[in-house]
């Protein structure tokens, strides 16, 4: 099928998708193949459920009314978003970086709100599958869309560019996140610069993070751009902890965010720097700001009754680590005892090692009262701080919790998303 006449099943439809357990009512759906999945042993099932099309890659599959044979299922869910795409006339902003992307993401799109009926990525549908189809969620209805774009090997980011074709952008920041694909620090500038490179070849524009000299760096090929959080830049924004959680200043107005950490001042400031480009009211922008409280394990608050958690375990790199744990040491404790539970750091390659002894010596000195490991990794951490409590994995550091029963104190847990390591809070 030629993409403009899957357009037009599209323009019909109720929307599309990969999930064949999701309701399933007119809509289109895609065969995605995985590692431990093939989405064509459920596409008459598809059907059977109400899909309007099953979008198929198994020329061994029967003919059946409904199916629609391709020759690879995610390149046509890609060139759909693409044609898509190409029919919107909206702005579309692109957020990419190391650290930060779904939290600035999130805080743009309701700044965004008070003006605009403004798109946003659900989720963290951020990567090669998740880009199309969150842009095959614009609607017509839309003013603004803001996109989220996350990569893990050079090469990527310029993909997702090319199908999001992005008319602003902004770079959070560079950082040591996805080392085993990026191979370098270097390697991550350079492929989150692809956004920029982009930008500068279609004439768009970018807003640059002024406190990240890598930031800076690659925007000197733009000749579109606006500045943010400095003093002197096109939108100046100051911050500070109250109590645990970050107020900020900008225009001479203050709010008070439900984020907790310093480190989150460049994320507000992102989504202020936007909203002020894009004329949002400055008290309406720093309203939105104030009403955002973080989910999903993000730099989130869990009061159990027993302690007091940050709960910020969804993902963990070098970068954001020492982030983490330099805001939880400067958090007031209000006399409780402060415990960090961190397991490993995934995706680091070759670096994986040096970048936990690393971390093992930082903790050595950081002043906690109670550091808690767990995972294969940790073991080379562990090494540098010997007053850690060391668990080979996180179901061994499971049965430990259970069996101490802690409270009264104030934890943080951090690690990568494949420890899972929220599972602690029902321990705690």
């Amino acid at each position: 099928m030629e993409t403009q006449e899957l357009y037009n099943e599209y323009l019909a439809s109720a929307g599309v998708t990969t999930d064949s357990r999701a309701d399933l009512t007119d809509k289109i759906f895609f065969a995605l193949r995985g590692e431990r999945f093939d989405g064509n042993t459920f596409a008459l099932e598809a059907l059977q459920k109400g899909a309007r099309l099953a979008v198929v890659d198994n020329q061994d599959l029967p003919e059946a009314e409904g199916l629609y044979f391709v020759e690879d299922a995610l390149q046509a869910l890609q060139e759909l978003a693409f044609h898509h795409r190409r029919q919107l006339s909206i702005p579309v902003i692109a957020i990419c970086g190391s650290n930060g992307k779904t939290t600035t993401k999130e805080l743009t799109g309701r700044v965004l709100a008070q003006r605009y009926k403004t798109f946003v990525t659900p989720g963290n549908l951020n990567n090669h599958i998740g880009v199309p189809l969150s842009i095959l969620q614009i609607t017509p209805e839309h003013e603004m869309a803001v996109i989220e774009i996350g990569a893990n090997h050079i090469g990527e980011t310029a993909e997702l560019c090319r199908l999001a074709d992005p008319d602003f952008g902004l770079i959070t920041n560079i950082g040591k996140d996805h080392l085993e694909g990026f191979g370098s620090l270097e390697g991550v500038a350079q492929a989150n610069g692809e956004l920029f490179v982009h930008l500068a070849a279609n004439k768009g524009l970018a807003f640059v993070n002024t406190h990240q000299p890598h930031v800076v760096e690659l925007a000197k090929s733009l000749t579109r751009r606006v500045t943010y959080p400095s003093n002197g830049d096109f939108l100046h924004t100051e911050g500070h902890l109250s109590g645990a959680y970050l107020s900020v200043t900008a225009g001479g107005y203050t709010a008070q965010t439900q984020l907790p950490g310093l480190y989150n001042l460049e994320n507000v400031a992102a989504a202020l720097c936007i909203g002020r480009y894009f004329d949002v009211a400055l008290p309406a922008a720093l309203e939105a700001v104030a009403d955002y409280k973080p989910t999903n394990n993000r730099s989130q608050w869990a009061e159990t009754g027993r302690n007091s958690i940050l709960v910020d375990c969804y993902n963990a790199n070098p970068s954001s680590m020492l982030a983490a744990l330099e805001n939880f040491k400067a958090i007031p404790a209000a006399g409780k005892p402060k415990v960090a539970i961190l397991a490993d750091m995934a995706e680091l390659g070759a670096d994986a090692q040096h970048e936990h002894e690393e971390l093992g010596k930082y903790l050595a000195q950081a002043g906690l009262d109670q550091v808690w490991l767990a995972g294969q990794d940790m073991a080379h951490a562990k090494a540098h701080c010997p007053q850690a409590q060391y668990c080979p994995t996180v179901e061994a550091l499971v049965q430990a919790l259970t069996e101490a029963q802690p409270s009264g104190n104030l934890f943080l847990l951090k690690a990568s998303r494949s420890a899972r390591l929220e599972r602690l809070l029902p321990l705690l």
